[in-house]
């Protein structure tokens, strides 16, 4: 490979790493900083901190699929 060839390669991958590093971060940083303002007022982050991502997005987001005899045996039907 020739030096120049193994220039472009590095810019070009220099490039694809900063374009991603805006997009996925940057770009959405003030909207990020906000929503984990509100959600740190409802949890404190001491308390986050002992789950992994997926134990939290389970957390937030409940079971994918729904036990409808589940509910049934745990729901009080009353009036």
């Amino acid at each position: 490979m020739s030096s120049k060839s193994a220039e472009f390669d590095l810019a070009c991958q220099l490039t694809i790493s900063l374009v991603t590093e805006y997009r996925i971060s940057r770009r959405v940083s003030e909207q990020f900083d906000a929503f984990m303002s509100g959600f740190n007022e409802l949890i404190p982050q001491e308390l986050i901190n002992v789950f992994d991502e997926r134990e939290l997005e389970l957390l937030i987001g409940g079971m994918s699929e729904i036990d409808v005899d589940d509910w049934q045996k745990h729901t009080d039907y009353r009036g």
